[in-house]
């Protein structure tokens, strides 16, 4: 909707993200900067900030560290061009301090995209949203599958939106326990990054054979071979139940 292939148009994103953006624009002829964020706070690189791409694809909080960055940073990013769009994926924002809706009241130049994928468990559904200004919406309207969204998932997302009471519970119990854990694992050893997401990020000696023992046990966790991330392991949020069998699992492998 808004990058046009042969035309040297790009995107920015930071590094480490979401990685589906580098690919998606690879599949459209787009080309895709890469700003790496230095650990261990990750901030906004200044070449990102600065960046003359189309797009700034920005997820906060952002995987699969689950970094997230303050209003005031987000001003930045919207404040140095208007004609560049900034993306910012709130997938997983219910697990966060708070969203983007203010900055984006501010500035003509911001979308908000949303799913009921995370907080609301609706992840086999593929259904999201997006926030922005009507040219914007219009934009993207023009290139919309007429067969974008079923009935059926329509009615399971109203009846979740209509649930949100429920769903805020769900989230704060996830919160608590994003807290059990990362605690639980830095008692043994890992480093843990903050993380806003549902999810936290363990850094530990032997990663990467520690999620192969953990897989051969049933316990699965996710691990990135890529550098500045083969170093650990993304860990969701399950049940209480599951992320105490998997710290006995971790404690039975010495």
């Amino acid at each position: 909707a808004f990058t046009r292939p042969g035309e040297d148009d790009t995107i920015a994103v930071t590094n480490p993200t979401y990685t589906l953006y580098g690919t998606l624009a690879e599949m459209y002829g787009v080309r895709v900067e890469n700003h790496p964020a230095a650990a261990p706070q990750y901030s906004l690189p200044e070449e990102f900030i600065e960046s003359p791409a189309k797009i700034l694809f920005l997820p906060n909080p952002n995987p699969p560290i689950g970094t997230f960055y303050p209003a005031a940073d987000l001003e930045c990013l919207a404040a140095v061009d208007p004609d560049r769009l900034l993306v910012i994926d709130e997938a997983y924002v219910d697990f966060a301090p708070n969203d983007a809706m203010a900055v984006y009241k501010k500035y003509d130049n911001i979308l908000i995209s949303r799913t009921f994928s995370k907080s609301y468990s609706l992840a086999g559904l593929r259904i999201g949203y997006a926030i922005a200004r009507p040219q914007l919406i219009s934009a993207m309207n023009k290139i919309r599958d007429s067969y974008n969204v079923n009935r059926l998932t329509q009615a399971a997302a109203v009846a979740a939106w209509n649930a949100r009471g429920y769903y805020a519970d769900m989230v704060n119990r996830i919160r608590e326990d994003r807290a059990f854990l990362a605690a639980a694992l830095k008692e043994r050893g890992c480093t843990v990054p903050e993380s806003h997401g549902n999810f936290v990020f363990a850094r530990k000696a032997g990663a990467k054979k520690l999620y192969q023992q953990l897989k051969e046990r049933k316990v699965l966790v996710r691990y990135f071979d890529t550098p500045g991330l083969d170093d650990g392991m993304r860990i969701t949020i399950g049940t209480r139940a599951e992320l105490e069998k998997l710290l006995e699992t971790l404690d039975s492998l010495g």
